[in-house]
């Protein structure tokens, strides 16, 4: 029984993973509204230890070689902190040293 439990809950987190991911696809693209606003109420819903996989999957997106997927991250982190209140903003600032590193990031400039 231990098992399904724990089964369970890796499929869960993975799923919730896989739709945060969907909106940090590697192009130029900004990540649509309704995904954003999806992926907040998303957010919203969420347990303290959910919260805390999320935001610590996204600071681990900053932390992507892809200017595009960085700068993603960081929009939809922003988002969340902004609609998630106090429950996201405690795990976003222990993660604090990801997000900093990626304040001194320059990427290529733009091919045009």
């Amino acid at each position: 029984r231990l098992f399904f439990v724990m089964a369970a809950a890796f499929i869960e987190r993975r799923l919730r993973r896989v739709k945060f991911d969907q909106a940090l696809i590697d192009d130029e693209h900004p990540v649509a509204v309704y995904t954003m606003e999806s992926l907040v109420e998303l957010a919203r819903t969420l347990d303290d230890d959910s919260v805390r996989d999320v935001v610590e999957h996204l600071a681990n997106r900053v932390e992507h070689k892809s200017p595009y997927v960085k700068r993603k991250a960081l929009k939809v982190l922003k988002a969340l902190v902004e609609s998630g209140g106090g429950r996201v903003a405690k795990h976003v600032a222990k993660n604090a040293s990801a997000l900093r590193a990626a304040e001194q990031f320059t990427g290529a400039p733009h091919p045009s």
